[in-house]
């Protein structure tokens, strides 16, 4: 017998059947049996502790908070729904809000596969708020465009009036879009010593709901991004992070002038990559 064929008794178990069309379903293979939803149904007839399937796509609704769904993720999972033991089953509330789970619904509804779902009882806003704050996987963007879309949310119903600061510096982002503006390099030129804010630092307080910026300090960070995008014309690595915050603080200088430094940079002087703020600083 050669050492590279395979035993007998693998050869013809069910794992091969589980790879195959006809063979056994993901849902199968990890004991899943949903209970399938058809004709005139609502989510308040479904039982918490019960798993439920569906092809009634229009019924669920994405919470608007959520950040945006990634299409590269939702190719992913199509590719690997059929071999990977994936956890398919979505949460909603009574409503039909997705509030974990939107990439796989998205995956489902695309690939015209059932929802697999379960209904969660006595979630509220702020509940999945919470979870939503607690992701680990989030960007700096994707709190942005949560908070943001609080913003609107509290806009509609008149508890603030807009626009508020998150939705402020996205108006900047969006403007400037196409260039090397991402909001992390906004945080840097707003904070560029990394302010503390209510014993956080500028980008845990980002994140948290606690950014500020009043109509003055906007327009003061689009005029420091111009500059910053008026450098990277000559020096490539303007949109460090460290190079932004020492340039920044060097714009705070009634002393030191832009357009002189600017045009140092035009006339060829060396211009030197540097690892931290405080050599940058020198250099400058």
């Amino acid at each position: 017998m050669s050492y590279f064929s395979k035993p007998e008794q693998r050869q013809n178990n069910g794992w091969q059947n589980y790879l195959k069309p006809n063979g056994l379903q993901p849902e199968e293979k990890k004991g899943f049996n949903p209970s399938v939803l058809k004709g005139d149904w609502n989510f308040t007839d479904c039982r918490g502790d019960t798993i439920y399937s569906t092809h009634d796509y229009d019924k669920f609704e994405f919470n608007n908070s959520n950040r945006p769904v990634n299409p590269k993720h939702v190719e992913k999972l199509k590719a690997s729904y059929d071999v990977k033991d994936l956890n398919t089953v979505i949460d909603v509330t009574v409503d039909g809000e997705v509030t974990d789970g939107q990439h796989r619904f998205t995956m489902f509804k695309e690939t015209g596969k059932a929802v697999i779902f379960r209904v969660v009882f006595g979630q509220t806003i702020a509940d999945v708020q919470t979870l939503n704050l607690n992701t680990k996987k989030w960007s700096v963007l994707d709190f942005a465009g949560y908070h943001q879309a609080e913003e609107k949310r509290k806009v509609e119903k008149g508890i603030i009036e807009g626009p508020g600061p998150y939705t402020m510096l996205m108006q900047v982002l969006e403007t400037y879009k196409t260039q090397k503006a991402t909001v992390d390099k906004l945080l840097y030129i707003l904070y560029p010593t990394d302010i503390l804010t209510n014993g956080l630092r500028s980008r845990a307080a980002f994140k948290q709901g606690l950014f500020k910026i009043t109509v003055a300090q906007k327009e003061n960070l689009v005029a420091k991004l111009l500059q910053c995008l008026e450098i990277d014309t000559f020096y490539n690595q303007a949109f460090r992070r460290n190079f932004i915050r020492a340039y920044c603080q060097a714009l705070d200088y009634p002393r030191f002038k832009h357009k002189k430094f600017l045009l140092r940079l035009k006339q060829g002087h060396n211009f030197y990559d540097k690892l931290s703020v405080a050599d940058y600083k020198a250099q400058i």
